[in-house]
């Protein structure tokens, strides 16, 4: 019997930068939409699709009359030299770069809509880019740390992949017309193909064969023993208005599995959160990956087979009952776990190093809009 393993959705995933960085974005709840996160700048496979995708289509307009240069930003409707945009730990991101990260990343989040841009969500858009490429550093600076850096090794990947790409195309010219599609420049290309050298490197030697946090399956048992706990719960939501009437109903509900009622029964007719109502396998939690503290800490207090009080958390009261940890599940799951650890493994080491970090703005930043971008 394989089941799907349930774990909080916290998403983690894969290691990689992209998923370090999803772990460990900031909350923009008062968006009008949930951003969605940005993807990998570079995905094996994808790439030449990609572009060739985008030398098929006319190339993008910009949304002022006057055309964005070379290195340049349009600031106040004006084609204005920026020889940096932000440094990050010294190291200086120009306009092409920070215009490739911002508009791709604002594909991401819009889908071709302008007027999602509206005051509230412009600004956060800035800052995301900003995060975005301090992660992007910081993660080559965790590779420092094994012995990766951008010289021979990764030139040498970066031009393999750069003549499998333009061989692809009919043209020279129809390749860079795709690269500007893109807003990119060939230059910045190899980079990003560096970038995703080393970054498989750094994923090498933290979790592969012989990584240092490898684990093996002895171990990984040992780890969700330890950093795991398994939980159902019984869900009751409620807001503003309806709180003390919701609180009164989940204690009644308490009462009733206190009296001996079939705690999976009552989950499955009271429960009010459709991924829990059914599941037979409840919900593994790793800690310290929710956001929900108060729910999270009462999940690891309980002893094996207790039930919890009423735990009232934001918006949903809960009662809640620990569950064994199932060797055989795990063993099914083995893989889906590991991702999960290791991926919080890297967001914690990111997050450490990142705090080292020192970003700095240039003068133009504030004058930075999307319009700028083109």
């Amino acid at each position: 019997m394989n089941r799907k393993k349930r774990q909080a959705d916290t998403g983690a995933g894969p290691v990689s930068a992209s998923n370090a960085q999803s772990a460990t974005k900031p909350d923009h709840s008062y968006m009008e939409r949930k951003p969605r996160m940005p993807k990998k700048l570079i995905r094996r496979g994808w790439l030449a699709a990609i572009l060739l995708l985008s030398a098929l289509l006319p190339l993008s307009s910009c949304s002022s009359e006057e055309t964005i240069r070379s290195g340049c930003l349009l600031l106040d409707g004006k084609n204005v030299a920026v020889p940096w945009v932000i440094k990050i730990n010294g190291e200086e991101i120009g306009a092409e770069e920070y215009r490739y990260a911002f508009m791709s990343m604002k594909a991401e989040q819009d889908d071709g809509d302008e007027s999602f841009w509206n005051q509230e969500n412009a600004p956060v858009l800035k800052e995301m880019v900003a995060e975005h490429l301090t992660q992007m550093a910081v993660v080559e600076g965790m590779a420092e740390q094994y012995g990766i850096v951008r010289g021979d090794a990764s030139a040498e990947y970066a031009a393999a992949q750069l003549a499998e790409v333009k061989a692809s195309f009919e043209s020279g010219e129809l390749f860079h017309a795709a690269l500007a599609q893109s807003y990119m420049t060939e230059e910045l290309f190899v980079s990003i193909l560096e970038t995703d050298y080393i970054q498989s490197r750094l994923n090498e030697a933290m979790f592969g064969e012989s990584g240092e946090y490898t684990l093996t399956d002895g171990e990984l048992l040992e780890m969700i023993e330890r950093e795991y706990v398994r939980v159902r719960y019984l869900a009751v939501k409620f807001d503003g208005e309806n709180a003390a009437e919701k609180r009164t109903y989940a204690e009644e509900l308490l009462q009733k599995i206190r009296n001996g009622s079939d705690f999976v029964e009552m989950v499955n007719t009271y429960g009010e959160d459709d991924g829990m109502n059914g599941n037979p396998d409840g919900l593994y939690l790793l800690r310290g990956m929710t956001t929900d503290a108060v729910f999270e800490d009462a999940c690891f207090a309980l002893a094996v087979d207790e039930i919890s009080g009423i735990v009232a958390s934001e918006n949903t009261y809960y009662i809640i009952k620990r569950l064994p940890i199932e060797a055989e599940y795990v063993s099914e799951n083995a893989e889906e776990f590991r991702n999960t650890y290791y991926g919080q493994i890297f967001a914690d080491k990111l997050v450490a190093l990142a705090k080292s970090y020192e970003v700095v703005y240039s003068e133009q930043y504030d004058k930075i809009t999307v319009q700028s971008m083109g």
